[in-house]
Formats: structure tokens, sequence, C-alpha cells
């Protein structure tokens, strides 16, 4: 599969999830459980360059997306984050997630 593919099957995907994963998000913010502020996917050299940087803007490239909702939609109702991810693709080779998270 090509990575334009892959990335618009992802995002499709991230689309079904996004109520559920809303919800899940709002239950572990109230009960003070595991909240997913922010999760990229992808180039490692990207990722590290928007860490050390205010740059924010990853949408121009195809090598990162947003994997915010697919991590809150994994959070289970104990606030713990099961294995398996989904709507995942393989951006390029050196691949790496960057999350940032609330846990009270």
């Amino acid at each position: 599969m090509q990575v334009k593919e892959a990335r618009a099957a992802a995002e499709k995907a991230q689309k079904l999830q996004q109520t559920v994963a809303n919800r899940k998000r709002n239950k572990q913010l109230e009960t003070g459980g595991l909240v997913i502020m922010r999760a990229l996917y992808g180039n490692q050299r990207i990722l590290n360059n928007l860490k050390s940087s205010s740059e924010t803007s990853f949408e121009l490239t195809s090598e990162v997306i947003d994997v915010t909702i697919p991590l809150n939609f994994l959070v289970n109702d104990s606030g713990q984050l099961k294995v398996r991810l989904l709507s995942f693709y393989y951006a390029c080779s050196h691949k790496t997630i960057l999350v940032s998270y609330t846990v009270q």
C-alpha cells in the first residue's frame, strides 16, 4: 500500500474512532486517569525537530501523523493503554512516537 493511501485509511479510521475516543478522554479527565494530550507518530528526525522547537506544523509532511485520537481510543476504563495500535501507518523507515499525556 502506498503511503498516501495508508494515510487516508488511517485518517478514515480515526474519524470512526473520534466519538468513542472523546468519550473515553472525558471520562479519564473526570476520574483523573490517563489522558493523551497529543501524540505524533512518524519520522524520528522530524519529531525530534518538533520537540526541540516551538514548531507545531507537521501537517505538511506525509511522514508524520497525529495519533492522539487512536491512543485515547485505546485507553481502557482502568486508565491503561491497550497494546494493539490501530489507525497507524508506516510513514517512513525510522519511526518514533512522541506522546504528551497527563495522569493524576
